[in-house]
Protein backbone atom coordinates (compact mmCIF):
# COMPACT_ATOMS: atom_id res chain seq x y z
CA UNK A 1 0.00 0.00 0.00
CA UNK A 2 2.74 2.50 0.87
CA UNK A 3 4.47 1.95 -2.51
CA UNK A 4 1.20 2.86 -4.20
CA UNK A 5 0.94 6.01 -2.06
CA UNK A 6 4.58 6.92 -2.77
CA UNK A 7 4.01 6.69 -6.51
CA UNK A 8 0.97 8.95 -6.29
CA UNK A 9 2.81 11.39 -4.01
CA UNK A 10 5.76 11.69 -6.37
CA UNK A 11 3.50 13.32 -8.96
CA UNK A 12 3.19 16.28 -6.57
CA UNK A 13 6.93 16.61 -5.83
CA UNK A 14 9.77 17.97 -7.92
CA UNK A 15 13.40 18.85 -7.27
CA UNK A 16 15.44 21.86 -8.31
CA UNK A 17 18.99 22.44 -7.05
CA UNK A 18 18.96 21.77 -3.29
CA UNK A 19 15.20 22.20 -2.77
CA UNK A 20 12.19 19.94 -3.04
CA UNK A 21 8.91 21.53 -4.10
CA UNK A 22 5.53 20.18 -3.07
CA UNK A 23 2.38 20.98 -5.03
CA UNK A 24 -0.56 21.07 -2.64
CA UNK A 25 -4.14 22.31 -2.75
CA UNK A 26 -5.50 24.01 0.36
CA UNK A 27 -9.04 23.58 1.68
CA UNK A 28 -9.61 26.14 4.46
CA UNK A 29 -12.39 26.01 7.07
CA UNK A 30 -12.31 22.21 7.18
CA UNK A 31 -13.29 20.07 10.18
CA UNK A 32 -9.73 18.84 10.69
CA UNK A 33 -6.14 19.73 9.84
CA UNK A 34 -4.01 17.32 7.82
CA UNK A 35 -2.91 16.01 4.45
CA UNK A 36 -4.99 13.84 2.17
CA UNK A 37 -4.23 12.21 -1.15
CA UNK A 38 -7.28 12.37 -3.38
CA UNK A 39 -6.64 10.59 -6.70
CA UNK A 40 -3.43 12.32 -7.83
CA UNK A 41 -3.82 15.55 -5.82
CA UNK A 42 -2.26 16.32 -2.46
CA UNK A 43 -4.78 18.31 -0.42
CA UNK A 44 -4.13 20.11 2.85
CA UNK A 45 -7.25 20.50 4.96
CA UNK A 46 -7.09 23.17 7.64
CA UNK A 47 -9.50 24.46 10.21
CA UNK A 48 -8.02 27.94 9.71
CA UNK A 49 -9.88 30.65 7.84
CA UNK A 50 -8.27 32.14 4.72
CA UNK A 51 -8.87 35.64 6.06
CA UNK A 52 -5.72 37.41 7.28
CA UNK A 53 -3.62 34.55 5.80
CA UNK A 54 -4.49 32.20 8.67
CA UNK A 55 -4.68 29.23 6.29
CA UNK A 56 -1.26 30.12 4.87
CA UNK A 57 0.19 30.29 8.36
CA UNK A 58 -1.37 26.92 9.14
CA UNK A 59 0.14 25.14 6.15
CA UNK A 60 3.62 26.58 6.73
CA UNK A 61 3.47 25.65 10.40
CA UNK A 62 2.36 22.11 9.50
CA UNK A 63 5.14 21.52 6.98
CA UNK A 64 7.79 23.13 9.19
CA UNK A 65 6.82 20.81 12.04
CA UNK A 66 6.60 17.75 9.75
CA UNK A 67 10.03 18.21 8.18
CA UNK A 68 11.73 19.94 11.14
CA UNK A 69 13.06 22.60 8.80
CA UNK A 70 11.74 25.87 7.45
CA UNK A 71 9.06 25.70 4.77
CA UNK A 72 8.19 28.62 2.53
CA UNK A 73 5.90 29.40 -0.37
CA UNK A 74 7.45 29.26 -3.80
CA UNK A 75 4.14 30.36 -5.34
CA UNK A 76 0.43 30.48 -4.64
CA UNK A 77 0.14 32.79 -1.65
CA UNK A 78 -3.23 34.06 -2.90
CA UNK A 79 -4.36 30.83 -4.55
CA UNK A 80 -5.71 27.47 -3.43
CA UNK A 81 -2.87 25.79 -5.33
CA UNK A 82 0.37 26.30 -3.43
CA UNK A 83 3.94 25.31 -4.14
CA UNK A 84 5.84 24.73 -0.89
CA UNK A 85 9.65 24.81 -0.92
CA UNK A 86 11.65 22.63 1.46
CA UNK A 87 15.41 23.21 1.44
CA UNK A 88 18.25 20.90 2.41
CA UNK A 89 16.23 17.70 2.75
CA UNK A 90 16.45 14.82 0.32
CA UNK A 91 13.60 13.79 -1.92
CA UNK A 92 13.51 10.36 -0.24
CA UNK A 93 13.17 11.78 3.29
CA UNK A 94 10.36 14.10 2.22
CA UNK A 95 8.55 11.28 0.42
CA UNK A 96 8.91 9.01 3.46
CA UNK A 97 7.55 11.59 5.90
CA UNK A 98 4.65 12.51 3.64
CA UNK A 99 3.78 8.82 3.23
CA UNK A 100 3.64 8.47 7.01
CA UNK A 101 1.15 11.30 7.55
CA UNK A 102 -1.00 11.39 4.41
CA UNK A 103 -4.49 9.93 4.50
CA UNK A 104 -5.92 8.24 1.45
CA UNK A 105 -9.61 8.66 2.28
CA UNK A 106 -10.79 12.15 3.02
Amino acid sequence: MSDYIKERLKKNLFVRKNSVYIKVYVKPKARWTGLCLDNEDLIFYTEAHPKHHRANESILKYFTKLFKTKARFSSGIYSCLKIIEIKDLSFDIITKRLTEVVKTSC
